[in-house]
């Protein structure tokens, strides 16, 4: 059987055989891909199954994107999605692509990301790296907009 196969007959542990292997990269990739092919939760719940079994902050950054990208359509999804964001960070404090990854949900139309709180992502992310561009970009809009409010 395939990977997306597996993920969707719920062999998990196979799946996650076929994958362990692979970067990062691919291994989102992969999860992503299958995520949208599928159009069900079922690569989701692959990555419950992966996070239980060895939890750890990239494992919650992919649940988090499947789950705000493939799955976004699904009541709940983003607010899910902002879970596991959040986890990953708790996991990997250091890790800056998960705090630029959580401004997403600053830009997403139900703002689950408060204003006050992107800034103060941006500031932290660009103290480790003053050229990301998105981190810069909502500084500036942010900066202005917070001291118009007050």
């Amino acid at each position: 059987m395939d990977f997306a196969e597996n993920v969707q007959n719920g062999n998990f542990i196979n799946a996650f055989e076929q994958l362990k292997s692979l970067s990062e990269e691919k291994f989102e990739k992969r999860v992503v891909s299958v995520a949208f092919e599928l159009e069900n939760i079922s690569a989701y719940f692959f990555m419950l199954s992966v996070i239980e079994k060895s939890e750890n902050a990239f494992h919650h950054y992919i649940a988090s994107v499947v789950l705000s990208t493939a799955l976004s359509h699904l009541t709940g999804a983003y607010h899910a999605g902002l879970y596991h964001a959040r986890k990953a960070i708790e996991l990997a404090p250091d890790e800056i692509s998960y705090k630029e990854y959580l401004l997403l949900f600053h830009d997403i139309p139900e703002r689950l990301v408060s204003s006050q709180e992107a800034f103060k992502l941006s500031l932290e992310i660009l103290k480790v790296n003053p050229t990301r561009q998105r981190a810069l970009e909502l500084k500036m809009k942010l900066q202005s907009s917070l001291i118009d409010s007050n």
